[in-house]
Formats: C-alpha cells, sequence, structure tokens
C-alpha cells in the first residue's frame, strides 16, 4: 500500500472515531476528496497537498507528506446566530483535532513525525449554502533510504 494511502486511511479514521466529552461522534461525515457536499455538519475531509511529497534533508532521510484537513461547518442563517455561531463551534473543534493528531501515536506508528498545524479559514458556498472552512496542514513524515550515488 503506499504511504498516500496508508496516511490518508490513518488519517480518515481518526476523524470519523473522534468524540466529544459525551462520547458522540464529532463529525457527520469525513471524506477523501474535495466536496463541500456532506450528510451533515460539522464534517471533513482529508486529502493529499497539491505539493508533492519532499525530503527534509539528506542527513535525516526524512519523507515528508502533506495533507489538507478540511473542517466545514455550514453558517445558519443570522437568526440561528449566523457567522458567529458557525466560528464559536469551529474554533474548539479544530482545536480537538489538533490534538487528536498531536495524540495520534504518530497516526498508529505509521509515521515517524506527525506535524499539524492550522493554516487557514474561510468560506465556501455549498449545499445548503456558505459554509464556514478551516484548513489544518498534516505533514507525515517517515524514515527512508536514500542511495545519493
Amino acid at each position: 500500500m503506499s504511504n498516500f494511502k496508508t496516511f490518508s486511511d490513518n488519517i480518515v479514521s481518526l476523524l470519523t472515531n473522534l468524540v466529544d466529552s459525551d462520547s458522540n461522534k464529532v463529525f457527520t461525515d469525513v471524506k477523501t476528496i474535495p466536496t463541500i457536499i456532506f450528510k451533515g455538519w460539522p464534517a471533513a475531509t482529508v486529502v493529499p497537498s497539491s505539493s508533492a511529497g519532499d525530503y527534509a534533508s539528506i542527513e535525516q532521510n526524512l519523507r515528508v507528506y502533506t495533507f489538507f484537513v478540511d473542517i466545514h461547518y455550514v453558517i445558519q442563517q443570522e437568526t440561528n446566530g449566523g457567522y458567529q455561531a458557525a466560528f464559536d463551534t469551529m474554533l474548539p473543534l479544530v482545536d480537538q483535532v489538533l490534538d487528536a493528531i498531536d495524540n495520534s501515536d504518530d497516526l498508529g506508528q505509521t509515521a515517524a513525525i506527525v506535524t499539524p498545524a492550522p493554516s487557514s479559514w474561510g468560506m465556501v458556498e455549498g449545499n445548503p449554502g456558505t459554509v464556514l472552512r478551516a484548513r489544518v496542514n498534516v505533514q507525515c513524515k517517515i524514515l527512508t533510504s536514500q542511495n545519493n550515488g
């Protein structure tokens, strides 16, 4: 199995099994394609980044695989709190995702180092309307053998 597939599957599993303080699943839907159409909210997508895996240094032999974990939450009409309510929901949710990845035991011991970092916030148009999106970059690093000559 490829490293991209292994890491993607492990990140999806982590998000799918993430629960809140009442033992309820945090995400209603987790997908591995870039989309904003979900079964419910909050939802997430896990996709490889547009930048290819890279080596941290020749001496360390660390190959880096980067993923975008996008967390989505629909913005209800202003009568339901609108943008502020969505933002208030998303702030602790992003922290919960960061903590879960930090505490993941390197994604089930498939990576040498896993580093999550929040990178951007924004709004996108989706179904049923405007969706607040927070992006977390996740770098998965593995040791590789190098033959450079």
